[in-house]
């Protein structure tokens, strides 16, 4: 090996490092879609992750194998979610939509009910606090091209006042 060659080994070693560490430390962000529109993984829309079932139906359920698209598979342990937890968490994603994944948003319940266009009265607070504590203790396995994602919906800080909340960006991208 010529010294010209180890010359142009050696810049192309640092530059795949510098490479590499900036794909390390890219930010990562949700598509920007208009305010009246939610976003969704099609995995979660496309499944029965999020039942039409009302709530007095929920089941327990501990790694069941939900309906979804061929070449998805999607496993959840938790109480079943349906259409208001859909609601709620579509909500939170996009209040959320305008950080960096990973990052925490912080929000009032007050402000959630009102995003939601719900009335802010003590009954919705305490919906509002069963779905997310549901969103939160559930957890979802979601094997899609050969990678599997799998975490809670929600994590929260359930030691503040204010709802600061921390999606699962593996889950969400």
């Amino acid at each position: 090996m010529t010294k010209q060659d180890k010359s142009i080994e050696s810049t192309l070693g640092r530059m795949r490092e510098q490479i590499a560490e900036r794909e390390k430390n890219a930010v990562v962000q949700l598509p920007l879609w208009p305010e009246p529109k939610r976003g969704a993984p099609n995995s979660f829309i496309r499944s029965a992750l999020f039942a039409a079932i009302q709530s007095k139906d929920r089941q327990y359920m501990k790694e069941a194998l939900l309906a979804s698209q061929d070449g998805i598979v999607i496993k959840y342990t938790g109480e079943q979610l349906n259409q208001s937890d859909l609601d709620v968490w579509e909500t939170i994603v996009h209040l959320a939509r305008e950080q960096p994944l990973g990052t925490f948003c912080s929000f009032t319940a007050h402000g959630l009910l009102k995003a939601l266009g719900l009335p802010t009265g003590n009954s919705q607070h305490k919906q509002l606090h069963s779905t997310i504590i549901r969103l939160t203790a559930c957890a979802v396995e979601v094997t899609h091209e050969g990678k599997t994602y799998f975490g809670p919906e929600r994590r929260h800080d359930p030691a503040l006042w204010r709802r600061t909340e921390q999606g699962n960006h593996s889950l969400v991208r």
